[in-house]
């Protein structure tokens, strides 16, 4: 018998195999193989909700991601005979990591015969299945439904369990039901950093990001057919950095750009610009500065002060304005306080960050912190846990099912505020096969009603009944690294507020932002570095502006006058003033009102000192900010009067009488001896 037939009388076999063993045996076991080897996506399905009577048709690929062939495999359609009917049901059963996604497809034209998977390859498949064979109940509610994969492993052991599998939802609401706002949020995060050399680290990754095959090109087209009421979340240094590359700026020395990737760089850059100004805009800070770690290790406001005018002088100069947002990886009430005490911020945090999270109240409700309510958009855990790789039928049909549960929700208590929301994780990749997903599907259900994050706050927000932690466990920048930051937004608050041109300023506002980011969490070393090499470019420029003074300075009375010179090199015009302080506290002394020097000069100042009866006294002189505040190292001089002071010449006066007195007295006194020696 040739290999091919063997391998067809292989695949019957197994066939009738499994359809036995599905009568007998969980059809849904957990897989045998590494779960890491074959990966399956689905990519079509002609269904958004169960249609009955309807063939349920499923495309998708099955990847082989390890190093050994797998063989004579074949892909079946499951689902589950009986609804879900809550959101908590659902949860419990993806959570339990047992096979929740119902039963096997065994019918022979059911199946899919894949053939052989190689290392490295992927396989395309199409499922179809009448109606009649799914055996569904038709009841209303949520079906598991999806893709498992069954194949003969490298030693030729073929089981029953699945070796890899993809599950998704597939809804039904009988009768008219209430509408659900149904919001979906778009990130668009910078994956790259600035370095400590002042060129970025990575820009080889967002350049494959942006390309017409990469990741954030995929999210986007895919997010630009999606409703105006969609959520943007924006870093703005991702802009930056797009602009930088299109450029040719800070680039490191062995990279240039071909006109082919400025193209598709600018090309990337005008439509996220365009998509943001057409949707409900949300910015986190600039670089994504760690915002548990600000909260717990920060002790003044410098820093996050220069972090949100680095980002809204960067959205300014974008063209674009936006609702400021948090979103962090953890939360605990240090966090929730600081936000609530920053304004009506919204604050995107993890669902398994809190404790009890009740699904039924929606994902936007409202935490009632110390200081007042804080809006938390919950960003659902569960999802990661769903079997599969990303795609647009997942998304598309989680959301589908979500809206339909939380209509179920509402037919039975016409109160509830529930929602679906999808805050979509920053690596998410929906596939160079999104446009098969058919996204736009989900907005014709006649329970869902598109709304944007923004819609979501302005109506009744449900307040959660959910625990924020009193600290969380998530992994955060080091204090130090966060006291390095908050020394270099100090510096640069000294240098913002003398300076007279506003690119330099918003520069060094986004290098310190970057110190902060949490793209240091996986690269403490390189931190230091950043936070080492930006505090001397500052110190230096700091240094640039110097204050001379007399070593010392004579007086010939107790008035007098005496140069100082303030020299500016830097590039541009600085604005300082002087404080002037004594050793001696009856010295007058009066400050020198802050004056503007060009790049490059010097200018030459005189002050007026009156020492008074001091006759000499050591003078501080320092250089100022317009608002007074201290910048660079004093100046330490003396200051001496010539003149004698009055009580001197008092003293000096008192002493020649007393002589004078003498002399009278004694000259009477030898006249009066020569009289008596005479007679």
């Amino acid at each position: 018998m040739t290999t091919p037939a063997r391998r067809r009388l292989a695949g019957l076999l197994a066939v009738l195999a499994t359809a036995v063993l599905a009568l007998t045996a969980t059809p849904t076991a957990t897989a045998a193989a590494d779960p890491d080897d074959l990966q399956v996506r689905l990519t079509a399905m002609s269904q958004t909700r169960l249609v009955e009577g309807a063939p349920l048709v499923m495309s998708g690929t099955v990847t082989n991601r390890g190093s050994e062939t797998w063989t004579d495999a074949q892909a079946y359609l499951v689902i589950a005979p009986s609804p879900f009917t809550t959101r908590a049901q659902v949860r419990d059963a993806v959570r339990s990591s047992t096979a929740y996604t119902g039963v096997r497809v065994v019918e022979l034209d059911a199946i899919a015969q894949l053939g052989d998977l190689a290392p490295g390859s992927t396989t395309s498949f199409t499922l179809r299945v009448p109606y009649g064979l799914l055996g569904v109940t038709g009841a209303d509610g949520v079906y598991p439904t999806g893709v498992q994969v069954l194949a003969t492993d490298p030693e030729g052991v073929r089981e029953n369990q699945a070796v890899a599998r993809a599950t998704t939802f597939l809804p039904h609401l009988s009768g008219a039901r209430a509408r659900v706002p149904v919001s979906v949020a778009w990130p668009f995060t910078n994956p790259d950093v600035l370095g400590s050399d002042g060129t970025y680290r990575d820009p080889e990754a967002l350049l494959a990001a942006v390309s017409p095959a990469g990741r954030l090109r995929h999210v986007l087209d895919l997010a630009r057919t999606s409703p105006a009421t969609s959520t943007s979340i924006l870093d703005p240094s991702l802009l930056v950095e797009l602009d930088d590359l299109a450029r040719g700026r800070r680039l490191p020395g062995e990279l240039e750009l071909t006109d082919a990737q400025r193209q598709q760089v600018t090309s990337f850059r005008d439509d996220l610009l365009a998509f943001a100004r057409r949707t409900s805009l949300w910015v986190v800070d600039y670089a994504e500065p760690d915002a548990l770690a600000l909260s717990r290790h920060t002790t003044g406001t410098a820093l996050p002060d220069v972090v949100a005018d680095a980002t809204t002088r960067t959205l300014e100069d974008l063209g674009l304005s936006g609702r400021r947002v948090v979103w962090s990886r953890g939360v605990d009430t240090a966090l929730v306080d600081d936000v609530r005490q920053d304004g009506d911020r919204p604050l995107i945090v993890p669902s398994d960050a809190l404790e009890d999270t009740e699904w039924s109240e929606g994902a936007v409700v409202g935490y009632a912190g110390d200081d007042g309510t804080v809006p938390l958009v919950l960003q659902d855990s569960v999802l990661d846990r769903v079997p599969g790789e990303d795609s647009v039928v997942d998304l598309r049909q989680w959301l589908a099912s979500e809206s339909a549960l939380a209509s179920l929700q509402r037919s039975v208590d016409p109160d509830a505020t529930t929602d679906a929301v999808v805050v979509l994780p920053r690596g998410w990749d929906p596939g160079s096969q999104w446009a098969a997903g058919d996204l736009g599907q989900l907005y014709d259900l006649p329970w869902v009603q598109g709304a944007s994050l923004d819609t979501r706050l302005g109506g009744t927000v449900p307040r959660t009944t959910a625990t924020v932690p009193s600290r969380s466990d998530a992994d955060t920048l080091s204090v130090e690294q966060v006291r390095a930051a908050e020394r270099l937004a100090e510096r640069q608050r000294a240098l913002s507020s003398v300076r007279s041109s506003d690119d330099d300023t918003l520069s060094d506002e986004q290098r310190v932002a970057v110190a902060a980011s949490v793209r240091w969490r996986d690269d403490p070393a390189g931190g230091r570095a950043y936070v080492r090499q930006l505090e001397q470019q500052l110190d230096d420029e700091l240094g640039e502006i110097t204050l001379g003074t007399p070593q010392q300075v004579t007086l010939s009375g107790s008035q007098g006058q005496f140069p100082l010179t303030i020299s500016n090199d830097t590039a541009s015009p600085v604005t300082v003033g002087v404080e002037l302080s004594s050793s001696r506290p009856g010295l007058t002394l009066e400050d020198v009102d802050p004056v503007t020097i060009d790049a490059g000069a010097r200018y030459t100042l005189t002050v007026q000192v009156d020492v008074g009866d001091q006759g000499s006294s050591t003078l501080r002189a320092s250089l100022v900010t317009p608002d007074g505040d201290p910048i660079g190292t004093p100046v330490d001089f003396n200051v001496r009067s010539s003149a004698v002071g009055s009580v001197l010449w008092v003293a000096i006066g008192l002493a020649g009488l007393f002589v004078v007195v003498a002399l009278v007295r004694r000259f009477r006194f030898r006249r009066r001896d020569r009289r008596e020696g005479t007679a």
